[in-house]
């Protein structure tokens, strides 16, 4: 890790850990070490490309989440958030479905475990477990719970 302020050049510990909702109920959502490594190479192997992709920064809008800041949200029993290998993704002046298109046809789509396209407007981008290969899923919410396949719209 570049320093202990920063998981990358663009991307700092406090905006991969920053929860209104964990301030709010006094959650301390502090990664441990191997958090800490999965958000490091969440960030440099993938959200500094996607940022040098889009060529415009990226706002995170969830990284990681604290077991109990998973639940009172409503995240997914096993959501990658627990464990420091997933970010929801803006960028200011291109819309969600923009985003996950671009990401979906580069060159980081079959290192992703998974990507998904949120009914809120942003993209989910979440990576494998050490050890295990990238399932590189593609999905789409359009009503919450009901994920489809992605599929890209011809241009």
């Amino acid at each position: 890790m570049p320093d202990a302020a920063r998981f990358s050049p663009h991307f700092t510990v406090a905006e991969m850990i920053e929860s209104d909702v964990a301030r709010r109920h006094n959650f301390n959502n502090s990664p441990n070490g191997n958090e800490r490594i999965y958000l490091a190479d969440l960030c440099n192997f993938y959200l500094e490309p996607v940022r040098s992709l889009v060529a415009r920064p990226l706002r995170v809008t969830s990284g990681y989440r604290c077991p109990e800041l998973n639940t009172l949200i409503g995240g997914a029993r096993y959501s990658a958030h627990i464990d420091g290998r997933a970010a929801d993704i803006k960028v200011k002046g291109l819309s969600a479905a923009a985003l996950m298109r671009r990401i979906y046809r580069s060159e980081l789509m079959p290192k992703i475990d998974q990507l998904i396209l949120e009914y809120g407007g942003w993209v989910h981008l979440g990576i494998a477990r050490r050890g295990t290969r990238p399932r590189a899923q593609a999905l789409i919410i359009s009503v919450p719970g009901l994920y489809l396949p992605y599929t890209p719209p011809v241009e």
